[in-house]
């Protein structure tokens, strides 16, 4: 929240420390290892959902920034000369019926 109290936000070890980038709303921090594992953690910022980790297969981006939305990465790998874009949503899961019920 601007002008609330600041807050500790659990983050994964990325060895020598991690890249960061907060989404606009401020609701949600984007995590990555230049040239280490391939993936960007998302995490939410809101201390009660701050436990909840999404990652996100990515290759080895060098820079990742959100949607102005919050919705989207944009990631930039110029090693490999790409920019790729991938959902920043948490998965749904659903349920789904193998046999209609009767």
């Amino acid at each position: 929240q601007p002008g609330g109290q600041p807050q500790l936000v659990p983050v994964p070890e990325f060895g020598r420390g991690p890249n960061l980038t907060l989404s606009a709303d401020g609701r949600r921090l984007a995590l990555w290892q230049p040239g280490g594992p391939t993936e960007v953690v998302i995490r939410e910022v809101a201390p009660a959902e701050s436990e909840a980790a999404q990652k996100v297969a990515t290759g080895r981006p060098t820079w990742v920034v959100f949607s102005p939305d919050g919705r989207w990465l944009l990631l930039g790998e110029p090693a490999e000369r790409q920019l790729r874009v991938v959902s920043a949503e948490p998965e749904r899961l659903a349920t789904v019926a193998l046999a209609p019920s009767e």
